[in-house]
């Protein structure tokens, strides 16, 4: 007994009850006889009388009392702020448009009539000239990024590019693309003071990088070709640095990320901002998408560039839309059925407000069949995301879910696209379904009882796990939902869309004077502290299941954010409705002039990244068989983003 005591001694937790019993416990029976045991007394504790106990469960606590009657003062605090809001809003549009030149509307409208990207532009440079911003522009001074380093970094380019020292230059594009937004020069509020173009100098950076960029695999491509031929020390060399530059610098500057939001059919508006993505050669390579957002994604992730731009016929032949053109896309859209009274009918008798038969024939035309995830990928090189949320039950936690080939490379993308899109209320939850990779069978993806709703109530714009998964560090987001579009207000102006009486000097720097957009913050800002409160202290009800705390509340923005609010209430009123050809165009007209007006932000970054994973596939394209190319790429970025993004995903992400 004594080797049994110490050893309980000595394990490390075994020092509570066991533990102790066992070290006072004697060890022969003489111990035991020489060591009289006392008598311990016990308090008695009163019994609760089995009606004071009764009673007692009997009364709500406090949060079930006071919950109602708090949810109703907040709803009545919101519904005051909104109103007061909204009116502020109408405010500063009025006096926006009144103090506004007559040249300037004029101007205005000339540009929002633009047919394409030329006439755009045009307009645009004819409103620079008219406002006398070209001086602006001339100046490289400004408080909103660190002119003195951008200037001698271009100086520095172009002096190693004239002289070819490619060493020197491979150390100074290294400095130039260790950061996403090098000394400030991708700042909205650059952009934001002109029609189109910035500052003269950061133009002049950006052309400088992409073409040493260019350069420098023009002669990569020229040192592979001598080394074929013969071995030489020096080409070897220079190859070597330019593997290390681009390994680094693809970490640290990242990829970009189209994020498509939902909003149903506001969200036909993404095509016109893929399509003219797509034809300047800039349609970034990860494309996320949400409810409405995940069908566009698809539909683009699902065909190749040739089939998207009608330069190659698919294998489907006539069987599903392939080019990007309205008037092809349009008659496949067959999304919401009936009338309004039998949608109504339809709720009664199913608990949604729309059948779901023509949705699955929608979301089967548009991601090609039963094509997965990584088929997907695999054909187009394109890597799609659709964000999705479980449903909670028994009050349960709802958890936001990213899928995408990584994650989930079987799973069907149609039945991906209706649970992104399954709105409580307006489309039942459904179950996610797969592909046997060897016999094509189509069956359940978990064998749980777990159906998934609408992404957009808790993850919208996913740019944090895909800065973990695939090493993104700059979001584009086309932000059309209509419970966000309302409150995406710029105080100082948006790129491409300066303040009406701005002006270089910097007078006049708020939209509507300071005091209204004073009041446009506090107002917004305690609609969302409201919100939030009521989410913290648990006030919403679940309604089909679902919380609702962070649909408010959550980051609907990206680095970049393409959004408008022309025309909201013909779009609010018209969303969930299947579009007429000419309604079909008019959303992907508002979709092209959203890039349009910042396409002189986009193309900085697009135009660089698009150099340097040129660079990056020219050197590997040896190394490695052409299909495994782009994987091996994001593959290197989703291992070296933990160095950057060490917190933890709020996203489940499943096998």
């Amino acid at each position: 007994m004594g080797d049994e005591k110490a050893c309980w001694s000595d394990v490390p937790g075994r020092q509570g009850r066991l533990g102790r019993c066992l070290k006072s416990a004697p060890s022969s029976g003489d111990d035991a006889k020489s060591t009289p045991r006392k008598k311990r007394t016990r308090t008695a504790v009163p019994a609760v009388p089995a009606a004071v106990s009764r009673f007692r469960q009997m009364l709500p606590s406090a949060h079930a009392l006071l919950r109602w009657p708090l949810f109703v003062v907040a709803c009545l605090v919101i519904t005051v702020v909104l109103v007061l809001y909204f009116a502020i809003r109408a405010a500063i549009h009025a006096s926006e448009w009144l103090c506004a030149p007559a040249s300037t509307r004029r101007a205005r409208s000339w540009m929002l009539r633009a047919a394409t990207a030329r006439e755009y532009k045009a307009a645009a440079q004819e409103m620079d000239r008219a406002n006398n911003l070209e001086d602006w522009k001339g100046r490289p001074q400004s408080r909103y990024y660190a002119w003195e380093v951008l200037s001698s970094g271009h100086v520095e380019l172009t002096e190693l590019l004239e002289r070819q020292d490619w060493p020197k230059l491979l150390r100074s594009l290294q400095k130039c693309l260790q950061d996403v937004n090098y000394a400030g020069h991708l700042n909205e509020a650059l952009y934001a003071k002109s029609f189109t173009g910035t500052k003269h100098l950061i133009e002049d950076y950006c052309d400088s990088v992409v073409k040493c960029l260019k350069e420098l695999r023009r002669e990569v491509k020229h040192r592979k070709d001598q080394l074929q031929a013969e071995s030489d020390a020096e080409n070897d060399a220079l190859l070597a640095q330019s593997q290390r530059f681009t390994e680094l610098a693809v970490v640290t500057f990242g990829r970009t990320a189209l994020c498509l939001s939902g909003g149903g059919g506001m969200a036909f508006q993404h095509f016109g901002v893929i399509e003219e993505l797509l034809r300047q050669g800039l349609l970034p390579k990860i494309i996320s998408g949400t409810s409405g957002g995940a069908a566009i994604a698809a539909y683009v992730c699902c065909r190749t560039d040739g089939e998207l731009l009608g330069s190659e016929a698919g294998a489907g032949g006539a069987k599903y839309p392939l080019r990007l053109d309205p008037d092809e896309v349009q008659p496949s859209i067959t999304l919401w059925a009936g009338s309004w009274l039998d949608r109504i009918r339809h709720y009664l008798r199913h608990g949604c407000v729309f059948p779901r038969e023509p949705i699955e024939r929608w979301a089967e035309t548009w991601a090609l069949g039963d094509t997965t995830f990584l088929e997907a990928f695999r054909r187009t090189g394109r890597v799609l995301n659709i964000t999705v949320s479980t449903v909670a039950a028994d009050n349960g936690e709802q958890v936001p879910l990213l899928l995408n080939y990584q994650t989930h490379p079987h799973v069907l993308i149609c039945s991906a696209v209706i649970c992104s899109g399954s709105m409580p209320g307006l489309l039942n939850p459904s179950k996610l379904l797969q592909k046997c990779p060897e016999t094509g069978l189509i069956r359940a993806h978990c064998e749980r009882q777990t159906c998934y709703a609408d992404g957009s109530i808790d993850f919208d714009i996913p740019s944090l796990t895909l800065a973990q998964a695939f090493g993104v560090r700059y979001t584009v987001a086309v932000q059309v939902n209509p419970h966000v579009t309302p409150f995406n207000f710029a105080l100082h102006g948006e790129a491409g869309r300066p303040i009406s009486w701005s002006s270089p000097s910097g007078r006049g720097r708020w939209r509507g004077g300071f005091i209204l957009c004073a009041l446009e913050v506090v107002l917004k800002e305690s609609f969302r502290s409201a919100w939030k409160v009521m989410g913290l202290l648990q006030l919403l009800p679940r309604y089909f299941g679902c919380k609702w705390d962070l649909f408010f509340a959550q980051v609907y923005e990206g680095s970049v954010t393409l959004s408008t609010d022309d025309g909201y209430f013909w779009k609010a009123f018209n969303a969930l409705e299947n579009p007429s050809p000419e309604a079909f165009r008019y959303w992907w007209r508002e979709g092209r002039l959203m890039v349009w007006q910042k396409m002189p932000l986009l193309e900085k970054r697009l135009r660089t990244e698009q150099a340097l994973f040129q660079l990056e596939h020219e050197l590997e394209e040896d190394r490695l068989p052409e299909p495994c190319q782009v994987g091996r790429a994001l593959s290197l970025r989703r291992r070296s983003s933990c160095l950057h993004h060490s917190v933890s995903s709020p996203v489940l992400m499943e096998t």
